[in-house]
């Protein structure tokens, strides 16, 4: 079994590693992306990205004023852990849909409650600009965000995750370039330019309740939110950054991905419960999204 403080820790592994540790019914995939000897110490440098799922208090608990260097952004699932910032300020209950961001060392902690278990995916990173921008990030936000599985960070960071756990991605260029657009992300997230006006914020809820009927469709949507299809269409790539089609599409995908790697059903059935029609077409829209192909990420998670 390895020790959970090795797993949030600056280790030196070879590129592609996994790390597999089982943990009652569910396994948690650690997946070491480059070595921290010898890169210049101002990249956003990719470490660990991860799918953990922890239930044993005793081991999982870290006070972040005696770690190493490192930057950690740790996004909730399912179930429960529970975040600290500054000490004597409020403890806060990470629940699915809420990450941490924190530079390390901190006065900041994070840890599995008695009676939880706790599911999450994770990105450690390193590097002086990485360390600059997590620092802008809290200073006007705060170390917790509230976002969506269906938020532009979250689906970055689970695309990521699924092609290192695939063996797509390995070059640590390309790697130093997701972590630096993640935190752009979470910029964009952090800093709205405005709030989202209702009408998008109610489709946008619809969507995440509807997606798996195969015939909605944008004029639809435009409908539901009581606009032209074309001022719709227009209004919800301001406030979202992409279009309706594409923003429906994310969502199918996030959810496919998810039924891949948490079940055996059937990659057609799979398929159709996500609202796609045409299995040809979820396919080549799956692997055009992730990168690879629906078959090849489950065989990679079995590996």
């Amino acid at each position: 079994m390895i020790n959970s403080n090795m797993f949030h820790g600056i280790v030196v592994r070879i590129c592609g590693r996994i790390l597999l540790n089982v943990m009652a019914t569910k396994r948690s995939v650690h997946i070491s992306l480059s070595s921290t000897k010898g890169f210049p110490a101002h990249r956003c440098e990719a470490v660990t990205i991860g799918h953990a799922y922890e239930i044993d208090p005793r081991r999982y608990s870290f006070d972040n004023r005696v770690r190493e260097h490192f930057s950690l952004f740790q996004y909730t699932l399912a179930g429960e852990g529970c975040f600290r910032g500054a000490t004597g300020s409020d403890t806060i209950a990470m629940t699915p849909g809420r990450g941490f961001l924190v530079n390390c060392p901190s006065d900041t902690a994070y840890w599995l409650p008695e009676g939880r278990t706790w599911e999450f995916v994770y990105l450690l990173f390193v590097g002086d600009m990485a360390r600059h921008h997590v620092d802008q990030l809290i200073a006007a936000h705060g170390s917790v965000f509230e976002l969506p599985a269906t938020s532009s960070p979250i689906d970055l960071l689970q695309r990521t995750y699924a092609d290192a756990a695939a063996g797509i991605v390995s070059d640590k260029y390309l790697l130093s370039a997701r972590v630096y657009q993640f935190l752009m992300e979470l910029y964009r997230q952090a800093l709205p330019c405005e709030q989202m006006v209702p009408a998008i914020d109610r489709v946008v809820r619809f969507i995440e309740q509807d997606y798996r009927n195969p015939a909605l469709s944008v004029d639809d949507l435009a409908k539901r939110a009581g606009l032209s299809k074309f001022h719709f269409s227009r209004l919800f790539r301001q406030q979202l950054g992409v279009s309706p089609f594409v923003y429906v599409t994310q969502v199918r995908m996030n959810r496919a991905r998810d039924l891949l790697l948490s079940t055996t059903m059937p990659i057609k059935q799979l398929s159709q419960s996500v609202g796609f029609r045409d299995y040809s077409y979820f396919c080549r829209a799956f692997r055009h999204h992730n990168r690879t192909t629906p078959a090849a990420l489950r065989r990679a998670k079995r590996c």
